[in-house]
């Protein structure tokens, strides 16, 4: 097949990104969290519900939403970012308390690495943050050809796709129309999401003409389409490829992008063979697969792995809440006094656990059931009895 030389890879890398940063303390000198409350409550006095009220952090304007967000008190925005500020900082105990969300035109104007560098050291300036954790990245790439019409029952379609959006008879891919006409695919479910869309007719249906010129400066032939494939990764997929962190995105993105485009997602010519394995790309595919070279060093031989949650700290919790309700039935007086004598139920109940005979049998019978360990011969060892 002789490949059409207009067709060519556009621009590549990250359209969007949501960072959380863990803070240990604030600096109050800085962040006014007074005046970020009266902006709140300025806004709220108005009448509209997209009202806003306007505020300074450290040289970066933002207006202040009248309305927080979930576990975030104050909510900030202005044309590069959104911002999420919660007011208490715990070190990222229960989630990180500021949360940025990045714009698409932020990020390629500057460049993703530039953008997160300077807002992360922005956000230095007025708070100590502990880590960082990527909680949403989504990477593209815009080619330079019309959006391909794949086959009724999309046998091209080779996915490793777990979840499914299901809007046609065919159960691992869907169509986007509009009209009689396709506009795109979809793929995936919420941890991880491909599509596949006229960029072209998207960006003139919501207005984001700016697209045209850092396409033309690309090399795109005026009034050709623009076809994008994009990505849409949630954290706990991000943590089954290594990506923690920023540190970790900068490191292991074109490996990330050479697992989406060659293992997780293809689109292939079913004329030549039965078996999706062994089926080349189309060439609209090929050229999604080689703008990996825009995303930076390749790391091959990554693999995704699922990561297996521990479930001491929930069990601890779950101990810990029975403890304090076997302490609060212990009460006999509702005041101070009270309260000691259920602690005292709660440590006389320890002692009692600890002293125990068959704890130790029984934690090492539970252990081979949960663990998997082969049985061993019991000795009849005691654990230490002496609870102070």
């Amino acid at each position: 097949m002789v490949k059409n030389m207009e067709n060519k890879v556009l621009t590549a890398g990250v359209d969007t990104i949501e960072i959380g940063y863990c803070i240990q303390n604030y600096d109050e000198i800085v962040i006014h969290f007074e005046e970020l409350a009266e902006a709140k409550e300025k806004a709220q006095s108005t009448q509209g519900d997209n009202d806003f009220s306007g505020v300074e952090i450290n040289g970066v304007l933002f207006m202040v939403q009248r309305t927080g967000s979930h576990n975030y008190k104050y909510v900030l925005i202005n044309s590069d970012m959104t911002v999420k500020i919660s007011d208490k900082a715990k070190s990222g105990l229960y989630y990180p308390e500021v949360m940025i969300s990045y714009r698409s035109e932020f990020l390629w104007r500057v460049g993703w690495q530039i953008a997160v560098d300077s807002i992360g050291a922005w956000v230095d300036t007025w708070a100590v943050v502990c880590q960082n954790k990527i909680s949403r990245l989504d990477c593209c790439s815009d080619i330079s050809m019309p959006l391909p019409v794949l086959d009724n029952d999309l046998k091209q379609i080779n996915t490793k796709a777990r979840a499914k959006d299901i809007r046609i008879e065919n159960m691992q891919f869907s169509k986007k129309m509009h009209g009689k006409r396709i506009t795109g695919y979809v793929a995936g479910g919420n941890q991880l999401m491909c599509r596949i869309y006229n960029k072209s007719y998207e960006i003139n249906k919501h207005g984001k003409q700016w697209f045209n010129d850092l396409w033309l400066a690309n090399g795109l032939t005026e009034g050709q389409d623009v076809t994008r494939v994009e990505y849409q990764c949630r954290r706990e997929f991000l943590k089954e490829m290594h990506i923690d962190n920023t540190n970790d995105l900068q490191y292991m993105l074109g490996a990330l992008w050479f697992y989406l485009t060659n293992e997780w997602l293809r689109i292939v010519d079913t004329a030549k063979d039965d078996n999706k394995k062994r089926l080349d790309n189309i060439e609209f595919w090929d050229l999604v697969v080689t703008a990996v070279d825009k995303f930076g060093m390749l790391i091959k031989g990554m693999n995704r792995y699922k990561i297996i949650e521990p479930k001491e700290t929930l069990l601890f919790r779950q101990a810990r809440g029975c403890m304090i309700s076997i302490g609060a039935l212990g009460c006999q007086v509702l005041d101070k006094n009270g309260v000691e004598y259920g602690i005292n139920e709660i440590k006389a109940m320890t002692r009692e656990l600890l002293k125990d005979p068959n704890l130790y049998k029984d934690v090492e019978k539970r252990m081979h059931k949960l663990n998997g360990f082969p049985p061993t011969l019991l000795t009849g060892g005691m654990i230490n009895t002496n609870y102070q």
